[in-house]
């Protein structure tokens, strides 16, 4: 059995159950360790957590209105005038900019708000 490729292959898998079960019962360990430190941080981390989702929430209308912003510069300030089809591009991107502003602002005043009316 040990003299083919098959069987070799067989062979050498049989051969690391040692190391194996070294990894499993060191991976249960660290779960174990994980789970005991993460009972004693897990409000700060909690917290951390809302506060970055509330960050992003409000930079996400900041991005997109900046974005908004420019775009709108960039097509009345462009000598020659660009193009019917181009302008038509742009005020579409504009629309998309402005739409995902208004979206992610209303989402951080609703978050804002469900953190002031539910926080105990």
């Amino acid at each position: 059995m040990k003299g083919g490729t098959v069987g070799q292959y067989i062979f050498d898998v049989f051969n690391a159950g040692g190391p194996i079960g070294i990894c499993l019962a060191t991976s249960f360990l660290y779960c174990f360790i994980f789970i005991v430190i993460l009972s004693f941080f897990a409000e700060p981390l909690c917290w951390a957590c809302v506060v970055i989702v509330q960050l992003g929430l409000l930079g996400a209308p900041i991005l997109f209105g900046w974005k908004y912003y420019d775009l709108g510069l960039l097509a009345n300030s462009t000598d020659p005038p660009l193009p019917k089809d181009e302008l038509a591009s742009i005020d579409s991107q504009r629309s998309l900019y402005l739409a995902i502003a208004i979206g992610a602002g209303c989402s951080a005043v609703c978050f804002a708000v469900c953190l002031m009316c539910f926080f105990s």
